[in-house]
């Protein structure tokens, strides 16, 4: 192209040249002055959409006019190409300097911060976050300012998200730790930044070092870096204080704006005094004549910014089944293991891949003879992974292969050995390895969750894996009681492995369900499995869960279930059933509803998927429209109880009486009852109940006794038994707000009362009071 005008640039020479563009540098023909020309791929902005998106890049970017920001003036086409045009400058990058002399002379870091802070400042002001604050990122031109480029990772305040994650950009060294965990940011991630690159201006090296991307990743998340001074002495203990607070890793702790930082920095310069050596009389007017760096500003970051967009990669796997392991030893005791490191899997995978089968529904093939095309249709899934395990000795084989749903060709495929106790490891490995073939891009983040993993006590894992075995099938108490076995077995042959702790707690959150009067003996044992998971891994979901169902079982505290829920990532929760039953049981019906509804779109045959919906909508009283949902369970699941229950229930409120008693064939119990109406034998079951008290002298009964009297309608006995289960036996209550038969009396001082007593926030009252038929259905 040189010698050819563009617009109204003559190109002159080629500057550089590499995968994201060209850069040249070309003669503005008006203004006569010359600029750099980036032109990018034709493939960068083929839709108008692209180009829109680009443009509003360009015009964030070229709305910072500061004398430290590397001005873009315009982006234009030629012919079948986009070019971005931008200030030619010369001179050398701070990484440049960093690699060619020992730590800054002090006065000279100070003023090279604080002309980055400068161009911060008017960043901030105008909404935009640089984001990727690094010395590749600031030139010091030559006799004049530093000067900060590539704003085209900034977050633009209001305007749509044009990167695909926060979690991925940048240098690892420079990221804040909210960056690197791939949360959200604000104006205090340059903040961080900046601390970072005067502490390296200061003492010659990086704070946070590490081998790979996962370990940088983790030092700056969870490692306090050594103090300047010690690195090196003499530096103002005054401006040592200034890096520490600019690294804090919680952001409440550093410097809340740019501003702040700024005037610190410029308190400490003016104690040294005037008498100060700055980049005018610097090494770089020693350098000039070594080389000379023509820099396209902006354009080498917008350029990132749309080859990740924009680059034409292979299809994506949206969507993936992982089908159980086949268990190639021929012993059905290691059924056991196969199903376990089939649910492993499935867990590690649903944290990377927007929709992972789960492991319930993909059990439904174990013994399946229909194909994999037929199962992925059924599945609406991308890809399978298929494979088979071979235990020998403390040694484990696994062969992997990933294949395409529609025509079986196999994307991937690897065998991995490793003995038993370094198990995890190889769940990571795999993971990583599958996430590499369907071109899935990991953050920092993931990287460093995946290559965390610890080496396990063989025996330890073996008793685990027959945990979650158990823990698998069936919901009663007999199944439940081995899970916990073997859960206690794994915890006293390795009291630190957290996934059997959380394990644990998750048994005893769901044993409270199944054990009647012993409920609250199991929620105090979830507590404490799920305290000591959280000691040991603070990012188990599974152990989040539990204590969400301790807070709100056990302790009735709302809103401290739902802050542990909060710190589940969304991709983990949609894996947990029991988040659909809080939202359901606090009273939040339209989110437990919208949550169900988004969890079965992904998984339309889990049977929790499925109860989720139907219980949300029965308990909003929307007993029409869980009919369907309850029957559509009981044709997958047939013997599923309440499903039956469920069902039974919606019929007899619909006034389908006759369909009703059909549900529940032979001798229905005390629950059953309410549902079908039979006055009398309710009121059998309160005479039983009666006795039952008069008999052990105790009211553990309290409870059942005052929801069968307020069934009846009886409203002086059923607030009497009320008062003494609220005040003995509070944990009983915590599923009150949704149960029907209490809506009669929701609007009464004593029923307030009592849920008061009990222990209930004046929020989730309120949200009682409102639970009525009035309310919920209008004229019912």
């Amino acid at each position: 192209m040189i010698g050819q005008t563009v617009s109204h640039y003559r190109i002159t020479r080629q500057l550089g040249a590499g995968g994201m563009g060209v850069v040249y540098e070309a003669e503005d023909l008006d203004l006569k002055v010359t600029r750099a020309l980036k032109f990018l791929p034709p493939y960068t902005a083929t839709t108008d959409e692209d180009r829109n998106r680009l443009e509003r890049e360009a015009r964030a970017a070229a709305g910072l006019e500061h004398p430290n920001i590397c001005q873009v003036h315009e982006i234009g086409r030629g012919g079948d190409q986009t070019f971005i045009v931008m200030s030619y400058l010369e001179g050398l990058t701070l990484a440049e300097r960093l690699a060619d002399q020992e730590p800054f002379p002090v006065s000279e870091a100070l003023d090279i911060a604080m002309q980055v802070g400068k161009a911060l400042s008017r960043a901030h002001e105008a909404g935009v976050i640089h984001r990727d604050i690094k010395p590749a990122n600031i030139m010091l031109t030559e006799g004049g300012p530093a000067v900060v480029m590539d704003f085209g990772l900034a977050k633009v305040s209001d305007l749509t998200r044009v990167t695909k994650t926060g979690a991925t950009l940048g240098t690892a060294a420079y990221m804040s730790p909210e960056q690197a965990r791939g949360i959200p940011v604000d104006k205090r991630t340059d903040v961080w930044s900046l601390g970072v690159v005067l502490y390296e201006m200061l003492t010659g090296r990086q704070p946070f070092g590490g081998d790979h991307l996962a370990a940088i990743a983790y030092a700056v998340q969870h490692v306090e870096p050594e103090s300047p001074t010690r690195v090196r002495p003499g530096i103002p203990t005054d401006l040592e204080r200034v890096v520490e607070r600019a690294l804090a890793k919680d952001p409440s702790g550093r410097y809340q704006t740019i501003d702040e930082f700024l005037a610190d920095l410029e308190a400490v310069q003016a104690e040294r005094g005037p008498d100060r050596k700055t980049l005018k009389h610097s090494r770089l007017r020693r350098l000039k004549q070594r080389r000379k760096l023509v820099v396209g500003g902006l354009a080498a970051t917008l350029m990132a910014i749309l080859v990740i967009l924009f680059w034409p990669h292979p299809q994506r796997i949206q969507a993936l089944a992982v089908m159980p392991f086949a268990n190639l030893s021929g012993d059905p005791e290691q059924e056991f293991f196969a199903e376990g490191m089939t649910g492993e899997l499935i867990f590690e995978l649903s944290r990377l891949v927007p929709r992972v089968v789960s492991r319930q529904t993909v059990m439904n093939y174990r013994d399946s003879d229909k194909t994999l095309p037929e199962i992925a249709r059924e599945l609406n899934v991308d890809a399978v992974v298929e494979s088979s395990l071979l235990k020998m000795g403390d040694h484990i084989k696994a062969s992997v292969r990933l294949v395409k749903a529609d025509d079986e060709e196999t994307l991937w495929a690897e065998t991995y050995e490793r003995p038993i106790d370094n198990i995890l490891a190889m769940y990571g490995q795999v993971t990583r390895d599958i996430a590499r073939a369907i071109n899935l891009e990991l953050s920092a983040d993931e990287e460093e969750k995946l290559v965390a993993a610890t080496v396990v006590h063989p025996a330890a894992y073996e008793a685990y894996l027959k945990g979650r075995y158990w823990l698998g099938k069936d919901k009663n108490p007999d199944n439940a009681m081995k899970s916990v076995s073997f859960f206690q077995e794994s915890i006293s042959l390795d009291p630190t492995f957290a996934p059997a702790h959380a394990g644990l707690a998750s048994i005893h959150s769901t044993l409270f369900v199944l054990t009647g009067r012993t409920q609250m003996q199991h929620t105090r044992l979830a507590r404490e499995a799920a305290i000591k998971a959280l000691e040991l891994d603070p990012y188990s979901a599974e152990a989040h869960s539990a204590m969400a169902s301790v807070h709100m079982i056990l302790d009735l505290d709302w809103e401290a279930a739902d802050r542990e829920w909060s710190l589940i990532p969304d991709r983990e929760r949609e894996q947990i059933n029991d988040y659909a039953v809080f939202l359901c049981f606090s009273g939040r019906f339209e989110e437990a509803i919208g949550w169900s509804r988004k969890t079965l779109a992904k998984e339309p045959m889990s049977s929790d998927r499925i109860r989720s919906l139907a219980m949300s909508l029965m308990f909003a009283r929307r007993f029409t429209e869980a009919v369907p949902v309850y029957e559509n369970l009981l044709e997958f699941y047939p013997n599923e109880y309440w499903g039956k229950y469920g069902l039974a229930a919606c019929l007899e409120r619909t006034g389908r009486h006759q369909e009703a008693e059909a549900v529940f064939p032979g001798t229905p119990t005390s629950s059953d009852m309410l549902i079908m109406g039979d006055r009398q034998r309710v009121q059998g079951v309160v005479e039983e109940l009666l006795r039952i008290v008069d008999e052990t002298g105790t009211r553990e009964e309290a409870f059942h006794l005052s929801r069968h009297y307020a069934w009846l309608g009886d409203r002086e006995q059923a607030l009497t038994w009320l008062t003494v289960a609220s005040e003995e036996y509070p944990g009983d209550l915590f599923c009150i707000n949704v149960m029907e038969e209490f809506d009669f009396l929701r609007s009464s001082p004593e029923f307030r009362a009592c849920l008061r007593q009990a222990g209930f926030t004046e929020k989730i009252i309120a949200a009682s009071k409102a639970l009525t038929r009035e309310d919920i259905l209008g004229d019912f």
